[in-house]
């Protein structure tokens, strides 16, 4: 059998090892999922999608429907608080001289912004294009990227 892992030899070997030792491998899947399961159920409370009803159906198209709408368009999981690292790597992203001529400054800011700290940002430096990338900077995360949904593990 020939098999994609993304190990190395030695994490191959310990593989196979646990696979004929016993059940741990199965109980850490099981663990994986619930993890994973958790995390969905959070990100879906934190937009509203879980709610409780006389009738289970309705309950759980509810929670359905909320999920795949912040698949589609992502959601903000820290009251649209931005990150000023995923902030800095945005903005070298779309426009290097931006990044290079107000990078320094702004790689000062505290390490959690508000969105109304950017709007008093944007005012302060009277750049159109700075503004134009503040404002179109949203903290969003679970968002399908061409089919993948992304999850950040700070998150």
């Amino acid at each position: 059998m020939v098999a994609e892992t993304g190990l190395s030899t030695a994490g191959i070997v310990n593989l196979n090892q646990e696979l004929k030792t016993g059940n741990t491998l199965i109980e850490k899947i099981v663990a994986d999922v619930q993890i994973d399961n958790n995390r969905l159920e959070l990100f879906v409370n934190k937009a509203d999608g879980v709610q409780f009803t006389s009738d289970e159906a309705d309950t759980m198209r509810h929670f359905s429907n909320v999920m795949f709408n912040i698949m589609r368009g992502g959601f903000c999981p820290d009251d649209y608080i931005i990150y000023r690292d995923d902030l800095l790597k945005y903005i070298k992203a779309r426009n290097k001289q931006v990044f290079e001529k107000h990078g320094v400054y702004l790689n000062e800011l505290s390490n959690k912004i508000s969105t109304t700290d950017l709007k008093q940002i944007s005012a302060e430096y009277n750049s159109a294009d700075l503004t134009r990338l503040l404002y179109k900077n949203l903290p969003l995360t679970f968002s399908r990227r061409h089919g993948d949904p992304s999850l950040h593990a700070r998150r």
